[in-house]
């Protein structure tokens, strides 16, 4: 009976997303003169897996001058997560506040550009999902010479990158001695962006937003406009009831000017990318004249042009636009050999997933030729792994959902009798 009560609670405690406001630096504390410290912070339950955990500055109180706050995530758990700031200069840093957010799902990406020294207008960060489309930026560490004016923006999102750009106006990007970001990626329906916000008075009220099921409200700076003669300052209030949230940015003295992002980001993610499935296949056994030239397998995805003839693993991104998806593979074979091969059919059905078929090679056949026409069952991108061997050629496709996984799709092998 305790062994049962134990699983159902921990059962119970198992979490896919949460979010908590942290207080980092105190009213009655200073940091500076390379003081440093590093914050445990617990989440309220226990995540199955590492979660992507990213930070929204919402309360800052910084000291006028040639200063450098450094903040980073240093490790995350199951658990919680680690975060360590330095303060390197003399500039005195007061207060900080940030709300901070985590997510186990692998349709969000977050990269971490911690404190980058001297940055430059534009760099590019690789991605791991295809399928991510929109993203928002999250400012956390900052360092200057001098006045400063910038943005940071997202320039461009391919299936491959992502590239940030922080703009240069009267040219002070040379005023940023370090800075320090978190990208967060998503798939379409993660993010609902309603837009930037440049406030240059003294208090900002926000109109009333309707309260989203199951979405957060998100309000980052991502750009400042700071001449660098009065202390750094902004605030972030928020008043929810029954149907809507509002919110003011305002400070103790003066509100820094700035620009910052709104939006609604959903942690329940309804959309499931699915492998490749098998709609129709044409199979012809022939005896090819001149298969002696060729190589053992040859594979051609012939709506991008593709062409893999040699050993060796290749990356492939089939476009959502391209659909159905053709695959075509040709296999040398002789006397005394057979080949088998599997397709992925149903990715729904408990048993007979796969399509299996067996073929024999003879005097008269020495080549087989398959011609698979694949489906998919949302307009996705296809991420697809293709291993070639001396005598086997393997499909994989890698799909992004609460979990990365990867699915054979295409297996044929040449064998002996």
């Amino acid at each position: 009976m305790i062994f049962i009560i134990h699983l159902l609670f921990s059962a119970w405690c198992v979490i896919k997303y949460d979010q908590g406001l942290q207080t980092i630096l105190y009213g009655n504390f200073n940091c500076h003169s390379s003081y440093q410290q590093t914050n445990t912070i617990s989440f309220s339950g226990t995540f199955q897996n590492i979660p992507k955990v990213f930070l929204q500055l919402d309360l800052a109180d910084w000291q006028q001058g040639n200063g450098e706050f450094q903040l980073k995530i240093t490790n995350v758990s199951l658990t919680n997560f680690l975060v360590q700031i330095v303060c390197p200069s003399s500039i005195v840093y007061v207060r900080l506040q940030l709300k901070w957010y985590a997510i186990d799902d692998e349709r969000v990406q977050v990269i971490n550009a911690f404190n980058i020294v001297n940055p430059i207008q534009s760099t590019i960060y690789p991605h791991l999902n295809a399928n991510v489309e929109k993203g928002i930026i999250f400012l956390t560490s900052l360092g200057q010479f001098g006045a400063l004016e910038f943005v940071l923006s997202i320039s461009s999102l391919t299936k491959t990158s992502v590239t940030i750009d922080i703009s240069n106006p009267s040219a002070k990007l040379g005023n940023i001695r370090l800075i320090g970001y978190q990208i967060v990626l998503g798939t379409n329906e993660i993010f609902d962006i309603l837009g930037l916000q440049t406030v240059t008075s003294s208090s900002y009220t926000s109109e009333n937003f309707d309260l989203q099921n199951d979405k957060w409200f998100l309000t980052s700076i991502i750009g400042l406009n700071y001449p660098n003669n009065y202390f750094l300052q902004f605030r972030w209030l928020y008043t929810t009831t029954a149907s809507t949230i509002q919110y003011t940015v305002n400070s103790w003295d003066t509100l820094v000017k700035h620009t910052h992002q709104r939006v609604w980001m959903s942690y329940v993610i309804n959309t499931i990318y699915l492998p490749l499935e098998l709609d129709t296949i044409r199979i012809s056994q022939k005896q090819d004249l001149e298969a002696q030239n060729k190589p053992t397998i040859f594979a051609e995805l012939p709506q991008s042009n593709e062409i893999f003839d040699q050993i060796g693993t290749f990356n492939v991104i089939v476009d959502k636009q391209i659909s159905p998806v053709l695959i075509n593979v040709i296999i040398k074979c002789s006397l005394g050999k057979q080949i088998k091969s599997q397709f992925n059919k149903c990715n729904s059905c408990p048993i007979q997933k796969k399509e299996i078929f067996t073929h024999f090679c003879n005097c008269n056949i020495n080549s087989i030729f398959y011609f698979p026409r694949y489906i998919s069952a949302i307009q996705a991108h296809q991420e697809l792994k293709i291993t070639v061997s001396v005598t086997k050629i393997s499909i994989n496709q890698i799909t992004y959902n609460q979990m990365m996984t990867e699915t054979n799709i295409l297996d044929i092998e040449l064998l002996n009798l």
